[in-house]
């Protein structure tokens, strides 16, 4: 089960590459991530895709980063 996160980690910042202004991209990412013991390094996604908008992400980052 983690290289399925393994992979969607590398397909998402694929996705990010591709279109860094997508905030999904950011997010997907954001839960491989947390899924792989990288909480800090979500934090940081999260945090990306709460300035560019998403309201979901802003919640995470407030409930999860602090």
């Amino acid at each position: 089960v983690l290289g399925d996160f393994k992979d969607a980690l590398n397909d998402f910042t694929k996705v990010i590459d591709i279109d860094p202004s997508n905030p999904a991209g950011w997010i997907g990412r954001a839960v491989s991530k947390v899924q792989l013991g990288d909480h800090l390094g979500a934090c940081k996604d999260w945090k990306k895709a709460a300035e560019l908008g998403n309201t979901d992400a802003a919640e995470l980052v407030a409930n999860q980063c602090n």
